[in-house]
């Protein structure tokens, strides 16, 4: 099983949460710990955050690791600010 698998996820949308869904549990599936880009997400909204939320959860039952490493587009962050994620 490899170590880590880094994935690039440019829309995290819900026209494209579905496949996003499908490469991240197979990533997860086939190695220890997932890292997404914070710096290739160009759009999420709530169908998106629902599916990292969903992500970390799946990867701490089952002993794995997912995170999110890298400097977030201002856009990103804009949108965590609006949803209450952060202050």
């Amino acid at each position: 099983m490899s170590e880590t698998k880094k994935l690039a996820l440019p829309n995290l949308t819900i026209d494209s949460v579905s496949s996003a869904k499908s490469l991240l549990l197979g990533a997860l599936d086939s190695s220890a710990a997932v890292t997404i880009a914070a710096d290739s997400i160009e759009s999420i909204d709530l169908a998106g955050f629902q599916l990292l939320v969903s992500l970390f959860r799946h990867a701490s039952a089952a002993g794995k690791k997912a995170s999110i490493q890298g400097p977030l587009r201002e856009s990103v962050r804009e949108k965590i600010r609006l949803v209450g994620l952060c202050e």
